[in-house]
C-alpha cells in the first residue's frame, strides 16, 4: 500500500480543507454511499489535499435493491457466518 499521508491532527485546518470536505461530502451523496465511521482519524492529508479513508463500515443505498420490501427486523444475522477485521 502507498503512502497516503498523516492523519489529521487537532486544531489542524487550512480554508481549502472545508471546501474539499464539502466535495468529499457532495460526491458520497450522489453516490448514495454512508461511509458510517467519520472522524477526524479517518481523514488523512497529502500535500494539503484531504482524503476520506477507512470505508470498511460503508454502506451503499441503492433504490434497486432487490429485497427493499423486506424490513431490517425481518432479517437474522449469524454473526458466526462473519468475517471480523479491524
Amino acid at each position: 500500500m502507498s503512502f497516503c499521508g498523516e492523519v489529521l491532527k487537532e486544531n489542524q485546518d487550512l480554508p481549502e480543507w472545508k471546501s474539499q470536505l464539502r466535495e468529499i461530502l457532495n460526491i458520497l451523496e450522489k453516490e448514495n454511499i454512508y461511509h458510517n465511521d467519520m472522524h477526524r482519524e479517518n481523514f488523512v492529508v497529502d500535500n494539503n489535499k484531504l482524503f476520506l479513508i477507512d470505508f470498511g463500515c460503508a454502506t451503499i443505498n441503492k433504490e434497486d435493491y432487490p429485497f427493499k420490501n423486506i424490513k431490517s427486523s425481518e432479517l437474522e444475522a449469524d454473526i458466526r457466518l462473519s468475517d471480523l477485521w479491524a
